[in-house]
């Protein structure tokens, strides 16, 4: 690769403060580590600020052709040191390269405006590693749109960022909503609104799946919260079978969300 100039100072300083949530919300920017969410940024098109790359990295053939992609979308490319590279990431490495990325907001009344999808509503789920793992299980089957409710884990935090490996790029998911408000607009359009919860009162093997559906789940210590689960129409449980005293959210919404997308019938059917 031709020369690449280094980290300046300036970009540096960028780097670390985007590590701080304030100047991620400042800024309206965060930082992406790693080549697969480089990948997936990349191909959805996301704007890039900066990317700042190993040495190692750069003269690397199996890297060439994603360092050229970034570069003809005209992202400035920077030379990065090891020492620096560990002052801002959160992994090790960060398997080489960081870039700053621009967030992106997205309002809840362009999820409305969806009449036949799967959502997953999150009310008050605060740690990182459960939202990230939520969007990208939402992702893989097939959800419309994610709604994060007031309380919740900030979407751009470096750990949801790293667990939702790549969906985030792909899949639209809107912050601080009003779950209430969001729910009786849900309602309003025909939708189904079902809340996940250990004491619910229904198998989630009988919930009431239409073709626009939506799915609630709350934090492992405090579940859906009063407000909201009385305001979905249906409260659903996964039943136990062994002794675990719970299930991990991201697990349970799996488990849930599975089911519904293979019994949503087709809009009209």
């Amino acid at each position: 690769m031709n020369t690449v100039d280094r980290l300046s100072t300036s970009e540096l300083k960028m780097l670390r403060s985007l590590t701080q949530k304030k100047f991620r919300q400042r800024e309206k920017k965060f930082i992406l580590e790693g080549w697969r969410g480089l990948k997936d940024a990349l191909n959805a098109g996301w704007r890039l600020d900066l990317l700042a790359v190993l040495r190692s990295y750069l003269d690397s053939a199996d890297y060439a052709g994603l360092l050229a992609q970034a570069q003809q979308r005209r992202t400035p490319l920077r030379e990065i040191s090891e020492k620096e590279l560990g002052e801002i990431s959160m992994t090790v490495h960060a398997q080489g390269a960081v870039a700053i990325a621009h967030q992106r907001s997205v309002e809840p009344d362009e999820l409305l405006a969806v009449r036949e999808g799967l959502f997953l509503l999150v009310d008050g789920v605060t740690d990182p590693g459960n939202l990230g793992t939520l969007i990208r299980t939402a992702d893989w089957f097939g959800a419309a749109g994610v709604v994060l409710g007031r309380g919740s884990v900030e979407l751009y935090n470096e750990k949801v960022v790293r667990s939702a490996i790549g969906s985030l790029f792909h899949l639209p998911v809107a912050e601080n909503v009003e779950l209430v408000e969001f729910i009786k607009a849900l309602d309003a359009a025909g939708a189904s609104v079902a809340a996940l919860a250990g004491d619910g009162t229904t198998d989630y093997r009988d919930v009431t799946v239409r073709p626009l559906t939506a799915l609630v789940v709350g934090s492992e210590g405090h579940g859906v919260t009063p407000p909201v689960r009385a305001a979905s129409a249906q409260v659903v449980q996964i039943p136990r079978s062994g002794k675990a005293e719970s299930l991990n959210v991201a697990v349970a919404c799996g488990v849930v969300l599975a089911h519904v997308r293979h019994t949503t019938p087709k809009k009209g059917g």
